[in-house]
């Protein structure tokens, strides 16, 4: 029995090794987040649409359209359009008490994608010539030049243009403005971006999009008539649609919003749930499309990453913690004089050990190259660095009941949100 524990231990680590081989060119985009995106001037001004989707959303869509009405972009170049969920809608009365907005009702509305569908379906009607629509979230606080960063972008001549998402929680005076749970997946916009999105700038491969802070030209909503896209991730289903049709996308993170996390543990923990069926449903649906489609030449590796994915971090992970459950088992048995401690130790605390390293690289990686942005001091940032990975594993109960759970269970559900207060107020 010895020697078949020392079997599985070594199977472990040959697995491990395997796998991070496929992780390896990933390294690269590490790289690729300490360097800068080039920042563009463009002499023309443009008119913007902003659309903010706001159902019952009250109690913070002041804070958003208060930001939108402090731009330096002139004022006679962007107009304001809040979409609610119907005339019921007390947001609506909210927004309605702000100059340059305007009130979209969509009723009966039961997802974003919806929402955004009527939203835009109505600003076409209006013919304002508008060379690009402008999405920030209702929860969010525009930076002073994010539209004038996101016109400068249109001389980019890219079709969808994304923006640098910063945390709104570190930027408030407030104790509860944040928690253990939001601090944790802040880092996740900064992952997705600098991380990964800067990188794909470099190799002119399709970037992944975000919603909030994010520029889509007129073209593209017009060929497609509004909004149509219904996963539970519609803005990821956006850029694989991108991807498809090949639309140029990019990241300027010269543009910036300030975004917010639930502190609530049970808000954030459906949220993440949300993201990762909606990342399945997307991959599920267009699996087939990415497979047929002819990449440009010394492009076919965008392929070979869509379909290898989030592979290599399941298998790492997955594997982890059901050989640490294994060693488990074996220690146990070893508590009984049956066979010797050390390799069921080894077995089930090595690929533990292994796991935290991980992701404290990776968190480590992230908060050095998103340091400006992080206002929370050198041990605040250590703490993240050193606790964050805890929180990272709470993704694997996500992914097993994300495996079990079909689409209809998610709903588009109401976020709850935060106390907030500017610290220089």
């Amino acid at each position: 029995m010895e020697e078949a524990v020392r079997i599985i231990f070594y199977v472990y680590l040959g697995f491990v090794g395997l796998v991070f081989l496929f992780y390896l060119p990933r390294l690269l985009y590490f790289i690729a987040a300490f360097l800068p995106v080039k920042h563009v001037a463009n002499p023309r001004k443009n008119r913007l649409a902003v659309v903010v989707c706001a159902r019952e959303e009250g109690e913070v869509v002041s804070g958003v359209l208060a930001s939108l009405l402090e731009q330096d972009y002139d004022q006679s170049f962007y107009d304001i359009y809040v979409v609610v969920g119907g005339v019921d809608d007390p947001t609506g009365a909210v927004a309605r008490r702000f100059p340059k907005t305007e009130v979209i009702s969509v009723p009966e509305q039961t997802s974003k994608g919806e929402a955004l569908d009527g939203g835009l379906k109505a600003i076409m009607k209006k013919n304002r010539g508008y060379e690009a629509y402008v999405f920030i979230d209702a929860d969010n606080l525009a930076a002073k030049d994010f539209l004038s960063e996101m016109n400068n972008a249109l001389a980019l001549d890219k079709q969808i243009v994304i923006g640098k998402k910063l945390i709104k929680n570190f930027f408030s005076s407030l104790p509860e403005s944040r928690s253990y749970s939001s601090d944790s997946t802040a880092l996740t916009y900064t992952q997705v971006d600098d991380l990964g999105n800067r990188a794909r700038n470099l190799l002119g491969a399709p970037v992944s999009t975000v919603g909030t802070g994010m520029m889509v030209r007129h073209d593209i909503i017009e060929m497609n008539g509004g909004w149509p896209y219904r996963s539970l991730t519609e803005d990821y289903e956006l850029g694989i649609d991108a991807m498809l049709k090949d639309w140029s996308t990019y990241y300027y993170p010269h543009a910036r919003v300030y975004t917010e996390e639930a502190t609530d543990w049970r808000g954030a923990y459906r949220r993440r749930l949300r993201w990762i069926k909606g990342y399945d449903q997307v991959h599920v649906r267009f699996r087939k499309a990415i497979w047929k489609k002819k990449f440009p030449r010394g492009k076919s590796w965008i392929k070979f990453g869509y379909f290898l994915g989030r592979f290599p971090i399941y298998a790492i992970f997955g594997s982890s913690f059901l050989f640490s459950f294994v060693g488990l088992v074996f220690l146990l048995v070893s508590c009984f004089g049956l066979l010797a401690y050390l390799y069921p130790l080894l077995l089930f605390l090595v690929p533990l050990a292994i796991s935290y390293l991980l992701l404290s690289l990776f968190n480590l990686v992230t908060v050095l190259a998103d340091r400006k942005n992080l206002p929370i001091g050198f041990l605040g940032k250590a703490k993240l660095v050193l606790l964050s990975p805890l929180y990272n594993l709470t993704y694997l109960p996500i992914y097993l009941t994300v495996a079990f759970t079909s689409y209809g269970r998610f709903g588009w559900e109401k976020t709850p949100r935060i106390p907030f207060k500017k610290k220089d107020q």
